[in-house]
This record gives structure tokens, sequence and C-alpha cells, in this order.
């Protein structure tokens, strides 16, 4: 035991003794006592503890895995807890969100071969006298918190740059002296165990990468199932649109999410109308990767327009069926400001089943106090729209228009290009308002 808290340096020492104070200030509030019991229950539930003791016995059988070549060995037992702790736990907290983003484990694995995660562990080498680490520890997190809360806010973009320069400052601080710490003591350093410190939890963050992977799909089949109790009351029915979808989807999450929202909206009720759904999203998949022409008379591609505004924060859903012979899609609804009431922006793309014939794009001014900034956004958006859509549109008075932000109704190559404000009636949003921009094929075309 004496041997393994030797593995602990003087900086490891002063993080612990500061996270105990912080424990023990919190804890003698008896709100935060109480929202601390909280969180111990929903840790403690079945579902999530569970995870966490699956996770644990993986762990386990890596670090076993590691040691039958030698490359972990009791002397890293510091290593793999600090892992475990500060990555794995921390991972699973945020797990569902993992099948979100399609670039995930790429964006893992270049970080732990990046030059920062070198430069990292050189920095983590060597700690200095407990006292000088117990003030040093406590500043630099509270500047590292204070950088990572002003990035992006344009309100505390002083102190993002002053932050910008003070901390690499830090940083390059401790690398030297680290680094001349190191060459001071080359003679005497273990390299075995110096590499076996810097290539376990990299190697740990590989093995980890496959059980992120099944628990991010079973995550997401465990909440596309569970929608099924609630819209199909034959449990038959349920079990077998279960395997269906397993069947045919496996591990892609966009058809099985898609799936969900078809199984909510047509609420099946035969084993034949699941089928037909799972044909559609397959369908509906293979049109997208090779979409139809669509002649400028008819409209738009909708797989192209929901491409047009695709270097902006607005990020597009599936074009779907909606009812009759009405089809679209419309992204999210991006937030602009800080105020509680935030002001925000959305793309929306209507049409049939084959061609886009109404592009959309609203703001909704909820706080007066920031309208400037989301009207210049929306109008930057309404050009590059303008634009992408109809390109000979910049040889008519509808472009200045928008960059004036005035009103417009105006008919131009088969298309009806308008810019409308319209003020919010009652609701708890005093004095807002909406603007809409909307690009729509002519109604004698339509018909």
């Amino acid at each position: 035991m004496a041997a393994f808290f030797e593995q602990f340096s003087n900086r490891e020492y002063a993080a612990l003794i500061w996270i105990a104070i912080f424990l023990i200030f919190v804890m003698a509030k008896p709100d935060i006592r109480s929202a601390f019991a909280a969180v111990l229950r929903v840790f403690f539930h079945r579902k999530v503890s569970s995870v966490f003791l699956i996770a644990t016995i993986y762990i386990i059988g890596c670090i076993w895995l590691l040691s039958l070549f030698s490359i972990w060995t009791f002397d890293n037992l510091k290593a793999v807890i600090a892992w475990t702790l500060t990555t794995a736990f921390v991972t699973l907290l945020g797990a569902n969100k993992i099948a979100e983003d399609s670039s995930y484990f790429s964006k893992e694995v270049r970080q732990l071969f990046a030059l920062t995660a070198l430069l990292t562990f050189i920095i983590e080498m060597h700690s200095y006298h407990l006292l000088l680490e117990l003030i040093a520890v406590p500043i630099i997190t509270v500047l590292a918190i204070m950088d990572q809360y002003s990035a992006g806010k344009p309100e505390f973009a002083s102190i993002e740059k002053l932050l910008g320069c003070i901390l690499p400052v830090i940083g390059g601080i401790y690398f030297i002296a680290s680094l001349l710490q190191t060459v001071q003591l080359w003679p005497t350093l273990e390299f075995a165990e110096v590499l076996r410190d810097f290539f376990v939890p990299v190697f740990l963050s590989i093995l980890f990468i496959p059980f992120l992977y099944l628990l991010s799909r079973y995550m997401v089949y465990e909440s596309a199932y569970s929608i099924l109790g609630i819209w199909i009351e034959d449990a038959k029915l349920r079990r077998q649109s279960k395997w269906l979808a397993l069947k045919y989807f496996r591990f892609n999450i966009d058809h099985l999410q898609r799936w969900r929202r078809e199984m909510i909206k047509h609420k099946p009720s035969t084993k034949r109308e699941v089928r037909q759904i799972i044909t559609d999203i397959k369908t509906m998949s293979a049109r997208e990767k090779n979409p139809p022409e669509v002649s400028a008379e008819n409209g738009f591609s909708p797989y192209a327009a929901m491409d047009f505004l695709k270097e902006t924060p607005l990020k597009m859903g599936n074009y779907c069926h909606y009812i009759g012979d009405d089809w679209g899609v419309s992204s999210n609804m991006f937030e602009i400001g800080d105020s509680p009431w935030k002001n925000n922006v959305a793309y929306y793309v209507d049409g049939n089943e084959i061609a886009a014939t109404k592009l959309t794009l609203t703001l909704n001014v909820n706080a007066l106090g920031e309208a400037q900034e989301a009207e210049q956004l929306f109008c930057d958006m309404c050009a590059v729209l303008l634009f992408r859509a109809m390109p000979e549109a910049e040889l008519s008075d509808v472009d200045g228009h928008i960059e004036k932000l005035m009103e417009f109704s105006e008919l131009l190559s088969g298309r009806q290009i308008s810019l409308k404000k319209t003020p919010f009636r009652g609701g708890v949003i005093k004095d807002g308002y909406e603007w809409k921009f909307t690009i729509q094929l002519n109604e004698e075309r339509q018909q």
C-alpha cells in the first residue's frame, strides 16, 4: 500500500487536498447536501449503476490483457485509476450523445496521438514543493474554467484574449521546467516505467472504444424501443417491430432514428405496416445517395436545398413525408445572444416527394436588446440562401432589399421571393416579432 501512495506526485496530492476541502465546504450546506443525495440516488439507479459496473469489469479485462504483454504492471495502478475516473467514467456520462457525432471516435483517436498528449505527459512527469502546488493548482484551475466559460462569448472577448496569452505562458513554463528536470534525471530514469506510464492510458483509451461504440448503439436502440409501449398496444407486434429494426438496421443509427420518428407518426397496427415503414426508410436513404434531377420549373432538389446553408450553424434533419402529398425538413433553432428568451433562426424546406417548392428562413426576435446582432446574421443567411437558390437574383433589387431588411414581395424567374415582418400577438414575449424570408415556386407552376 505504501508503494502505491508513493506513486502520487505533490501536484496530485495538492489536487486531492483541494477536492477534499471543496467537498467539505459544499457538504456543510444543507441544500447542497440534499442535491448531492439526489445525484447519488440517480447514480445508484439500476440502469446507471449497471453500466458503470459493466464498464469497470471491461476495464479490468483490458488491464489483464495489457498485463499479458507486460504493458501494464502494478506500478501503473495509479495511472489506471486516474484514467478510469477522469476519462472512462466522464465519457460514460455523455455516452448518449456519442451516436449523434459520426466523427466522435476518429476525433478521439487523433487526440490520443496529438502533440498535446505528449506535452501534457512531460509536464505531469515532475511536480514541485507541496506548498507551491497547493497555491498553483487552484489558480490554474480557476483560469482554465474562466477560459472555457468565456470562449465564444463576445462580451468576454477581452478576457478570453487575455487568458489566451496567460495560459500558454504558464503551460510553457511548466513544460520547460519539467523538460529540464527530465534532462537532469536522465541517467536515473527507468525508461520502461516511463513508457508504460505514457502508453497505458493510450492503450486503455483505444481498447475502450469498442465498449463505447456498443454502449452508444444500445442506448439509441433502447430509446427507440421505449416509445413502442406508448404507440403500439399489441405486445406481439412490439416484439416483432424490435426484431425487424434490429434485423434491417443493425448499427445504422440514422435509419434507426428515422424509424423511431416514423413509428410515432404512423402508429402501425400490423407487421406489414412496420415492414412498409422500413422499406420507405431504405428507399429514402437510397434516394439521398443518388438524388433524382429536378427541373427548374418543378422547383429545387430537396437534397440540394438542404445544403444551401450548410456553412451556417443550422443543422438539417431528413427530408421526409408529413401528410398527404406534403414532404419537408427543418433545421434546429439556432439561438443567438445571452438573454433568457433568446432570438433564434431556423430553416425549412417544403415540397413533395420529388421536389422542394418552398424555402423559408425565419428569425424570431424575442430579445429586442440583442435584435441588431440577430438581424445581421439573418440578413447574411438570407443573402447566402438567395445566391445558392437563385444566382440570377443578384441582378435584381432583391439583394438590396435584404441588405436593408426591407419588406418586399417580387416574382422572379417563376419564383415568388418575399421578406415579411410579423409582430407577435399575445404570449409572454412583448414587442417581439418574426422575420420570414421565403423563396417559393409560383403557384401557377405548381398546379
